[in-house]
């Protein structure tokens, strides 16, 4: 009988270990096209990808670092401020750097682990991710299903948005901490950038023609221009620089504010829609002289300027959304 089971389970070994072997030659297949398309290198940072069970990926301190792990239980150490991680493999570890200010992408059953100065991005649509909130400022996406958010220590004023079966710990309530539940709809808006309003768009996206759009409303004189079309970014690790934005003639110069949430690098005064999936770095700008001294009018491309990133296996979306002034006082 022993001679029997043993000469049934041969061939059951076999076909583990051949299926294991096509998932590897599958991960470095689809590793070496990642090298190629090679996101870092938009915004002078490293690109890394694992591909073997139980791989540990480590950052480079100093610069952006984009990590993504196809291997199953693998993990992933940030190095560095605006690092961009994400898992695609089973049952991956993530712990980005402490200097916080990163985008982190779950895949199924992964593992986060959220420490240091925080205002990190984390988003989860991958099943039964678990996301351990261990620093201050966090926004976290959740759309599962069945993620667990937990909230310990030195964890407050986390922005938590979860669909239905997601389930965030007792521990996240209070501590200035807000748990929004998300209608089906609504979690996939947050997904996609929406559509483009109606005014009419012009130029090509170059540093010598930005895209440029009349103000929703220009009769304010703080205003905010949404003509601008989303753009889709199709597969993992699909990228390109952010094209270059112009606010319009009759208010000139970026407003003076903040727009950019946790996990992301913008010029004050440029907003994103679709963040999470996508993950969106704008740095580069230009600036005119005024009475006021110097004031922001557009963002560049190119260089090191910017960068947009697909993190699913599918197509997504993002869109620019200016916030403009007429008045040089409030413009930056």
């Amino acid at each position: 009988m022993l001679v029997r089971q043993v000469r049934l389970l041969v061939p059951a070994i076999a076909l583990v270990l051949l299926a294991a072997t096509l998932a590897l030659a599958d991960n470095e297949k689809l590793a070496k096209h990642l090298h190629q398309l090679d996101p870092g290198a938009l915004v002078g940072g490293k690109s890394i990808v694992g591909t073997k069970p139980g791989q540990e990926l480590r950052g480079v301190h100093g610069k952006p670092d984009f990590i993504v792990a196809l291997g199953d239980e693998e993990t992933i150490h940030g190095a560095s401020r605006n690092d961009e991680l994400g898992a695609i493999g089973e049952g991956a570890k993530i712990v980005p750097s402490n200097h916080g200010h990163s985008l982190i992408v779950g895949g199924p059953r992964s593992e986060i682990v959220v420490t240091g100065k925080g205002h990190n991005l984390i988003f989860s649509d991958a099943k039964g991710a678990t996301i351990i909130l261990e620093s201050p400022g966090d926004e976290v996406i959740a759309t599962g299903p069945h993620d667990e958010i937990v909230c310990a220590k030195h964890s407050s004023h986390e922005l938590i948005e979860v669909a239905k079966g997601e389930k965030v710990s007792k521990s996240c309530r209070g501590h200035h901490n807000q748990v929004e539940h998300m209608a089906a709809t609504l979690s996939a808006a947050k997904s996609s950038a929406i559509a483009h309003a109606s005014a009419a768009v012009i130029g090509d996206g170059s540093n010598g023609f930005p895209f440029s759009a009349d103000c929703d409303d220009p009769a304010q004189v703080d205003c905010k221009a949404s003509s601008f079309a989303p753009r889709t970014l199709n597969d993992l690790w699909a990228n390109e620089y952010v094209p270059a934005y112009r606010c319009p003639a009759g208010h000139p110069y970026l407003l003076n504010q903040n727009f950019a949430p946790a996990g992301t690098d913008l010029v004050k005064g440029v907003e994103v829609e679709g963040l999470g999936p996508i993950g969106v770095s704008i740095t580069g700008s230009v600036a005119i002289e005024t009475p006021q001294g110097l004031r922001t009018t557009n963002t560049t491309t190119g260089g090191v300027s910017s960068s947009a990133t697909n993190w699913t296996l599918g197509s997504a979306s993002y869109k620019v959304i200016l916030h403009c002034t007429s008045d040089p006082a409030h413009g930056y």
